[in-house]
């Protein structure tokens, strides 16, 4: 077996360097391509707030309720944006480096789970045939091509795994302060990962040293947990009702789930798994066969179906662990996690990817005649996953829908014009005082636009606002009817406030032919394909699209 492994060790080093290699391009390439979209405003402008004025604000955000969210930022984990404050002090502030991060921290995850899964399965070629696959899956891709905490928080919770495997067996105390001092981290970057990594390591414990925790190990793993309590809670106390009133905004966003567990399951097989298989809905202007993602849960089955079927399989304790993995994690996806939004799959996907690795090697080392199926099956995973990649990297929204549409804007926008729109559009004009993210269009603070800027996002905060509030919506309405559509391509519009409700000696330089046309674009959005929803309580996250469905 050494001299096997003596003999494979370049040719697994120059694949892994391949894999690396590919992970970067396509990253770097989605990165490029993918339009900007409000999550990215939401959790960049914080960290830009922090990096140059010094205190970690949201600027440029309107919403009722969220006390002093100019001045504190409590509705996102801390380490997120501290990070990124970090980042931008070093290499200058734009989506490119905000995105530029996440592709880092995917790196770091894609290695560090693949180390832990060399070290579960003991295969050095499964594990870098698992690396290739991560490396080109296109939900991997999404999330790290994009400004979200779920890379970060992910690269904390790979590194738990790795940690807590590596050293278990020399210094289970290590191993225990290590990964959870890496969970606490995921947890104050994203609230999802620091649960979805308790889990994992939690359940790793009990899978591999029930009998050997003791107290001491309980009370090792609580040190990170009360350091992480103090340094969050030091920040907290500086406007505890702040606090209570934009953490508990969020809370209220993802209320309902235990409270109708039959639609908990409805909705993550409908809205979570349909959206990645490509069988639900997308990003407007995409367009070709989504439908082929499906394929690749198909695979995802198999793997799982695998595992299960063959004694052989059943009893090897890396198929145990993951498929008890899976579990708890699918569990957690379905009652816990309410938005049901795709970007969040990132943990699960490499689990998924890791039982059909592990189904795969078996196959091929044990049924010699499965071996062509085998090929064409892990063939055909890279092709749709790289294909589906590429032809996002090559409809190149940024520049051909986002773009031709701010540059519009900005050719417009005279010293004192006021704009209103989604907050991803401070990366292009600045979170600076002439830009507002209002969806109300100052009904409550009193301000008006000059400018409106207007996508799906918008036009689903303002669907939202008919169905919850018809009342409001007719003052919404009139607000509207103030403007005029100037400008009206590629799922953007910029509205253009009318003449007549100008200020005296303002003048809105409207540069382009009016358009008669209905003053809102008819996107279609959650607000309004789901209104029982609303009916019933439930919140409909104001982002109706989310670039995994790209």
């Amino acid at each position: 077996m050494r001299s096997e492994q003596r003999y494979l060790k370049r040719p697994l080093a120059i694949g892994a360097v391949a894999a690396l290699a590919a992970y970067i391009a396509l990253s770097a390439g989605t990165a490029h391509a993918l339009r900007p979209w409000v999550d990215e405003g939401w959790h960049g402008a914080p960290a830009w707030s922090l990096a140059f004025r010094g205190y970690m604000g949201t600027p440029c955000y309107v919403e009722a309720g969220l006390k002093d969210i100019d001045r504190y930022t409590y509705w996102i984990m801390p380490i997120y944006p501290v990070a990124q404050a970090i980042w931008y002090r070093l290499f200058s502030f734009s989506l490119a480096r905000m995105r530029a991060l996440s592709i880092l921290c995917g790196l770091l995850g894609l290695l560090a789970w693949t180390l832990f899964f060399r070290r579960l399965t003991e295969d050095g070629v499964g594990a870098l045939l698992f690396m290739a696959l991560m490396a080109c899956d296109y939900i991997n891709q999404t999330d790290v091509g994009t400004g979200r905490p779920d890379a970060m928080a992910f690269a904390f919770q790979a590194g738990a795994f790795a940690a807590y495997l590596h050293w278990r067996e020399k210094n289970l105390r290590l191993a225990i302060l290590l990964s959870q001092t890496l969970v606490v981290a995921s947890g104050l970057t994203h609230p999802n990962g620091g649960m979805l990594s308790f889990l994992g390591v939690l359940w790793m414990a009990l899978y591999f040293d029930l009998r050997r925790i003791r107290p001491a190990h309980v009370a090792i793993a609580a040190i990170p947990y009360a350091a992480g309590a103090l340094g969050w809670g030091a920040y907290i106390a500086k406007d505890p009702s702040a606090f209570v009133s934009q953490y508990g905004y969020q809370l209220g966003t993802r209320a309902g789930i235990l409270t109708a567990p039959w639609m908990a399951v409805r909705n993550e097989l409908v809205k979570r798994y349909l959206t990645n298989m490509g069988l639900a809905g997308h990003s407007p202007g995409s367009y070709g066969p989504h439908f082929l993602k499906a394929l690749i849960f198909v695979a995802y089955a198999a793997g799982i179906a695998g595992l299960l079927a063959i004694p052989a399989l059943r009893r090897q304790s890396a198929s145990r662990f993951l498929l008890g993995l899976i579990g708890i994690y699918f569990l957690f996806y379905t009652f816990l996690e309410g938005t049901k939004a795709a970007y969040y799959f990132i943990y699960l996907v490499y689990p998924f990817t890791a039982v059909v690795v592990v189904f795969a090697r078996w196959c091929w080392q044990n049924l010699a005649r499965t071996r062509p199926l085998i090929a064409l099956g892990l063939a055909g995973m890279f092709v749709i996953q790289v294909g589906g990649v590429a032809y996002r990297i090559r409809r190149d929204p940024y520049r051909r829908e986002y773009l031709p549409a701010v540059d519009f804007l900005r050719a417009r926008i005279q010293q004192g014009d006021l704009v209103m729109g989604s907050h991803e559009l401070g990366f292009t004009i600045g979170f600076q005082d002439n830009f507002v993210d209002d969806h109300l269009l100052g009904l409550e603070t009193g301000k008006r636009a000059d400018y409106i800027f207007v996508e799906e996002i918008y036009q689903g905060r303002f669907d939202t606002v008919r169905l919850k509030n018809p009342a409001e919506f007719a003052k919404l309405e009139e607000r509207l009817a103030q403007y005029r559509v100037i400008y009206d391509q590629n799922n953007y519009q910029v509205l253009a406030l009318r003449p007549e409700f100008r200020e005296p000696g303002r003048v809105v330089r409207c540069g382009a032919p009016q358009i008669t046309m209905p003053v809102a674009p008819k996107f279609h959005t959650d607000a309004m394909a789901r209104p029982h929803r609303l009916a019933m309580g439930h919140q409909i996250p104001l982002a109706t699209r989310n670039l995994a469905t790209a």
